[in-house]
């Protein structure tokens, strides 16, 4: 059974920085971040710096709306983090909570695999290259 820690960023980043480190030396497989770029400190620098900060947990949002984040900017934003931590981005996409616009199923992603989950929401992969 894999395990995953979800922070919401509304705490201090040595904090998240903190837990994340601790969640993998705890055998966490999972580090999760809210997005929210109105509400709360934005996930991709965070990201960023937690992969920075660990060597195994996969890392991703907890969910990424695109109909509020541009898809090209955030396809890029992703491959871009997936090279910095060799390999361990994890896209958590949706609507969000009460988010209007287009949800995940609507997406027409090309050369991305996906599964769906139990609770309906999709799990992409990106394939890795340097």
């Amino acid at each position: 059974m894999d395990f995953g820690i979800t922070i919401k960023p509304d705490i201090a980043i040595g904090r998240i920085l903190n837990l994340t480190r601790q969640a993998e030396i705890s055998g966490f497989s999972f580090g999760w971040v809210f997005d929210s770029h109105v509400i709360w400190k934005e996930p991709f620098p965070l990201l960023t710096l937690m992969a920075a900060n660990t060597k195994k947990m996969r890392l991703g949002t907890c969910v990424t709306n695109p109909a509020v984040r541009d898809v090209t900017v955030s396809a890029s934003l992703y491959a871009t983090l997936n090279l910095a931590s060799q390999g361990r981005m994890e896209l958590g996409i949706g609507r969000g909570g009460d988010a209007p616009g287009q949800t995940a199923a609507e997406l027409k992603l090309p050369h991305v695999a996906s599964a769906s989950s139990s609770h309906g929401s999709r799990a992409w992969s990106f394939p890795t290259s340097e």
